[in-house]
């Protein structure tokens, strides 16, 4: 596995433990972010989410936007309205879930400035669609800003690739991105795409980075972000240390992602099912499992080294009762919010606050 030697990580560890205590304030002068408690919105587990910008003033902060699997395997969304109350906080005003009538597992999905959804999930071999584990996409259009809280499907059910577990970003020059795990063995791979021209009524993935999957590490759980200035973050976790948790910095070309090293780096010895936002002012907040609980912290990429990330120390968010065994954490930011979603026996949770404080 291409990772940094266990003495290096360990001395990173500890430099971190030892520059919190001695200058009283968290690593590097990051602070996490604070959050509301969170909120109860829907049944179902495998949740992933996205918040797209503003729109108009019907939808000053933006729409947040959410699918999930019900306890029937069938992949079901929501559409909201993300709104103010007159203490400050943000919250959602969600319209009723809608169901696709079809089954798949682990969905995740992206959304472009313009409104365009992909929506990637893991489909099992089935007949008529080969023998593999299979990554399938729909892609399809919603309202920005008026009272219409559907999606319009331009393109279902479509095959892109063998492999399970995707995750994808796009950035606001519609570049999307996608990490998955293979379906037999523990590496991990990424693609590069576009949609060919929605205004032309062409609205399949182009892949730039080629035909197949460009493998980079070995590992599962990955979680990739990319923004407007193309700079691409990735997390996951390991599997035979299954709490440890690594990220790598890269940027990207037209083709492929230039990786900042060759290793990733250990960033946390005690968590899993890592989810990670990046903005376009380089700061990035990540949420991962830690114990049946739902852990936040904030990064800055760090500006003399291309491979570094400065961590704040990490705080529980779903706390205050009432979530028993959270995990499989989703995170997506506009730049101004950041809003976090996350399964809880059986039930769906969410919670939002401004990126920044």
């Amino acid at each position: 596995m291409k990772k940094s030697s266990d003495v290096f990580n360990k001395l990173s560890i500890a430099l971190l433990v030892l520059s919190t205590v001695v200058f009283g304030k968290t690593a590097f002068g990051q602070s996490p972010l604070s959050w509301p408690k969170a909120a109860y919105y829907d049944d179902g587990s495998q949740t992933s989410v996205s918040i797209a910008p503003s729109g108009s003033d019907l939808s000053p902060y933006g729409r947040a936007i959410e699918f999930h699997r019900s306890q029937k395997n069938v992949i079901w969304y929501r559409i909201g309205r993300v709104d103010r109350l007159n203490s400050g906080d943000y919250f959602v005003n969600w319209a009723n879930s809608v169901s696709l009538n079809y089954e798949g597992s682990r969905p995740s999905i992206a959304v472009t400035k313009e409104g365009y959804i992909v929506l990637v999930y893991t489909k099992s071999a089935y007949t008529g669609y080969g023998s593999e584990v299979q990554m399938r996409y729909w892609v399809g259009k919603f309202d920005l800003a008026g009272d219409n809280f559907t999606i319009d499907w331009k393109v279902r059910d479509a095959f892109y690739d063998n492999g399970q577990f995707a995750r994808v970003s796009f950035n606001a020059n519609n570049i999307l991105v996608d990490v998955h795990r293979s379906a037999r063995t523990s590496i991990l791979y990424y693609r590069i795409g576009h949609l060919r021209n929605p205004s032309a009524g062409q609205f399949d993935i182009v892949w730039d980075s080629g035909g197949g999957g460009k493998d980079y590490d070995k590992g599962t759980n990955a979680s990739i972000s990319i923004n407007d200035r193309n700079q691409i973050v990735e997390v996951h976790q390991t599997e035979t240390e299954a709490t440890r948790l690594y990220y790598r910095r890269g940027q990207l070309k037209t083709d492929n992602i230039a990786w900042a090293s060759n290793n990733s780096a250990l960033y946390d010895n005690d968590s899993k099912q890592p989810a990670v936002a990046l903005t376009n002012q380089s700061k990035l907040i990540e949420a991962a499992s830690r114990n049946g609980s739902i852990f936040a912290r904030t990064g800055n990429l760090n500006t003399s080294d291309s491979a570094r990330i400065d961590w704040s120390n990490a705080i529980q968010i779903d706390s205050g009762g009432g979530y028993p065994g959270s995990s499989f954490p989703s995170i997506a930011t506009n730049g101004i919010l950041v809003i976090a979603t996350w399964e809880s026996s059986g039930k769906l949770y969410y919670a939002i606050t401004p990126v920044v404080q």
